[in-house]
């Protein structure tokens, strides 16, 4: 992200950075506020992310239903590399 904005918009990696870092923090501030529910949401993205590697292997795209594979066992930390020992 930062080093599109970089390119982008014609600043500075430190400047882009803090914008980065401002708009996270404004993030969190608006999902404290609306009181998300963390399990809902994990279950919409699991969801979404199931159906993104279903459509890549009907579609015949390996590498899309191995991105969506993993970015499912970020999420649900199934792999023994996620667990704390």
């Amino acid at each position: 992200m930062v080093s599109q904005m970089s390119e982008r918009e014609g600043i500075s990696r430190r400047q882009a950075q803090r914008l980065v870092a401002k708009a996270h923090k404004i993030l969190l501030s608006d999902i404290e506020q609306v009181g998300l529910d963390r399990r809902e949401m994990v279950a919409q993205l699991v969801h979404a992310l199931m159906e993104s590697l279903s459509k890549a292997l009907a579609s015949n795209q390996p590498a899309a239903a191995v991105a969506a594979v993993r970015a499912i066992d970020d999420l649900c930390q199934l792999t023994p590399a996620h667990r704390k020992s």
